[in-house]
């Protein structure tokens, strides 16, 4: 029974800490439609292809 226990916690804190880590990727980095790369979200061009990663909506001035 004990060593049942020890499992599932073992699977609870690996399966959360792969949550954690999938949940942050998704709000720090842009997947480049391209390549494939994961870039930081303050980029507009890949670091990989270079290729245009989002419009920048800041005007010149």
């Amino acid at each position: 029974m004990e060593t049942a226990l020890n499992v599932l916690l073992a699977v609870l804190i690996l399966g959360g800490s792969a949550l954690l880590t999938q949940w942050f990727t998704h709000f720090m980095y842009i997947r480049c439609r391209r390549c494939g790369m994961l870039n930081a979200r303050r980029r507009t061009h890949c670091r990989g292809c270079s290729s245009l990663l989002r419009e920048d909506t800041r005007e010149a001035g």
